[in-house]
């Protein structure tokens, strides 16, 4: 469908503005996105669905992802250093999926030692989905944009079984040439256990414990603006602090340049490729854009949208976190 409108001079000075700014790509983006605005803010007001609490929302997943207690199940040491990554991939955008992926894995291993693989891989990834899609639902006629959701990272594309094998390889686990693989992992959070039997299975470390234990706002209360507590933050802070040294000095330096008014990714790589010129950058655009988003949910950083273009600033919780390390 094409559609001829006539505009005025202010009117185009004021697109050719937002376009050249890069807060749209062009003016097919720019309409699309005034549309989808109204659009939600047309349901908002004419047929919102009506409110659900999430305790509500969580009894309707099938899978167990209540908090229960955990101090009786068994644990899992570390995975050694040498065999899973020290830094976290650009991908992992978000920590509450492995929030999901971990309780379950808790409430699964109340009823066993540990948990064969592909049990935890299809439960962890099905919960995820329904309950990514029931957040959608309820964000329906609200005026939350894409990049804002609460859904976001979790399997609700519309090819299920291919956003749920991404979410299964992302953020419960695999194993490749005997490693361990996956953010979970490389978190320290789950292993690998050597029993007896030829399956292979899962269990939570200590840490991984500890943290399935944590209150979390969407599964356990009815707090409907973030993914994780307060409490919730701070372990994951600190265990990066100290688990994966490298990875919390990469958060460090990435904050610095938001702190240096270096407020959106690309001009943070811009930056990066004046010192590492040899450094791929489709690679560092993915890698700055994960640590900038897992930042923001841990409450480092404060990110504000327009159009398509996210912008970030510091924090006073990220300021106490860079003299950090």
């Amino acid at each position: 469908m094409k559609v001829t409108i006539d505009l005025n001079q202010e009117e185009i000075d004021f697109l050719t503005e937002v376009i050249e700014n890069g807060n749209y790509c062009g003016i097919q983006d720019f309409v699309k996105f005034s549309i989808q605005s109204y659009r939600n803010e047309y349901e908002k007001y004419s047929n919102r669905p009506p409110k659900t609490s999430n305790k509500d929302l969580i009894k309707d997943v099938k899978f167990n992802i209540l908090l229960n207690k955990y101090d009786n199940i068994r644990t899992l040491e570390p995975p050694p250093d040498q065999i899973i990554n020290d830094t976290l991939y650009g991908m992992w955008n978000r920590f509450f999926p492995i929030k999901i992926a971990t309780r379950i894995l808790a409430n699964l291993q109340l009823k066993n030692d540990y948990v064969n693989i592909n049990e935890i891989q299809e439960k962890a990834a099905n919960a995820a989905r329904e309950l990514g899609i029931m957040i959608s639902l309820r964000e329906r006629g609200t005026y939350t944009k894409r990049n804002e959701s609460l859904s976001i990272a979790l399997p609700i594309g519309k090819e299920a079984e291919k956003s749920k094998k991404r979410f299964m390889m992302q953020f419960v686990g695999t194993i490749m040439s005997g490693k361990i693989c996956g953010m979970p992992g490389t978190l320290r959070l789950i292993n690998i256990a050597n029993d007896k039997s030829e399956l292979v299975k899962m269990g939570l470390t200590q840490k991984g414990r500890i943290f399935a234990s944590l209150i979390n706002p969407l599964l356990d209360s009815d707090n409907e603006s973030n993914t994780l507590s307060e409490d919730e933050k701070n372990f994951l802070i600190d265990h990066i602090n100290t688990t994966l040294p490298k990875e919390s000095k990469r958060m460090r330096t990435i904050l610095n340049y938001v702190c240096n008014d270096f407020y959106e990714v690309k001009m943070i790589v811009s930056q990066i490729k004046k010192q590492a010129s040899e450094i791929d950058e489709r690679k560092l655009l993915l890698e700055v854009a994960g640590i900038l988003s897992r930042s923001s949910e841990l409450g480092l950083l404060v990110k504000k949208s327009y159009g398509n273009m996210n912008e970030y600033s510091i924090s006073e919780k990220g300021k106490k976190y860079l003299p950090m390390g």
